[in-house]
């Protein structure tokens, strides 16, 4: 099973993939500062010398030019799980993520340890065992995967309240392809008409909208990048430390894994803190 996993982080602009057992290709555009420095982290590893297993790959650092904008990529023999594990962990230290999978044409499913050895030794995924029961009604069956197929998975930060918004322009478009690998056909539809789309919470079966905030129009129907259509309800979520698209993506995230729904119908809005 071949799986491509996005670390969104700011820009988008560090892609992972898994090339063969064991094997990643890194893919890197145009990196922020926080980017550079988790890249720099990823070099040192993939140059260590390891008592267990061949070193990552011992010319890391002269493959890469960290300053560069033109996209690159370096080749290491390690699992896509411990590489990702490195960046995201370098990327957003101080945020909750939640990792997830996307199997073509299947549901979304957080990531566990059993499908990350799947995805590491490139063998079919299979459904997760451990789901709790509670939610066994609720939670469709993982689709198998042949070892051929593709699948994409990511990691996002859990959103937030947060302000003032960011100007982010270039990484915006960056953070929109991303977004596009983890929407149907038609939420993508919808999403190149109106910067807004609808997806089933997994947790309550409610059906919610999710605009983006450069969306004005139809921010003034919704008011709020969450919008529960069958309470008639806004929610009070945001996350304006990342683009609007990555914003998107997390609420997609969350809206479809178990209790995370639950979650974001818990934030309280700001209005009501004390």
């Amino acid at each position: 099973m071949l799986t491509t996993w996005y670390l969104p982080s700011f820009y988008g602009d560090i892609r992972l993939e898994s090339t063969g057992k064991q094997e990643t290709k890194v893919t890197v555009y145009g990196l922020s500062p926080q980017e550079k420095l988790a890249m720099t982290e990823l070099l040192r590893e993939a140059e260590k010398q390891r008592v267990v297993g061949p070193c990552w790959n011992p010319s890391a650092s002269r493959l890469l030019d960290l300053d560069s904008i033109a996209e690159q990529t370096l080749e290491l023999k390690a699992p896509i799980s411990k590489v990702q594990k490195l960046l995201q962990k370098q990327l957003k230290p101080n945020r909750e993520q939640v990792s997830v999978v996307r199997f073509g044409g299947g549901k979304m499913q957080e990531m566990t340890e059993r499908l990350l050895q799947d995805i590491d030794q490139g063998t079919s995924a299979t459904s997760d065992s451990t789901t709790p029961p509670a939610h066994a009604s609720k939670i469709a069956t993982a689709q198998i995967a042949k070892p051929q197929d593709k699948a994409v998975a990511t990691t996002v930060a859990s959103p937030q309240l947060g302000c003032p918004a960011p100007d982010f322009v270039q990484a915006e478009v960056r953070a929109a392809a991303v977004l596009r690998a983890f929407l149907t056909p038609e939420q993508l539809e919808d999403f190149l008409k109106e910067q807004a789309f609808v997806a089933t919470g997994v947790d309550t079966g409610k059906n919610y909208v999710i605009t983006s905030r450069h969306a004005r129009t139809k921010l003034a129907q919704t008011t709020r990048s969450l919008y529960c259509i069958n309470e008639s309800m806004p929610y009070c979520v945001h996350d304006w430390e990342v683009p609007a698209a990555e914003e998107m993506l997390s609420l997609l995230v969350h809206l479809s894994i178990p209790t995370k729904e639950m979650y974001l119908r818990g934030i309280r809005d700001i209005d009501h803190l004390s």
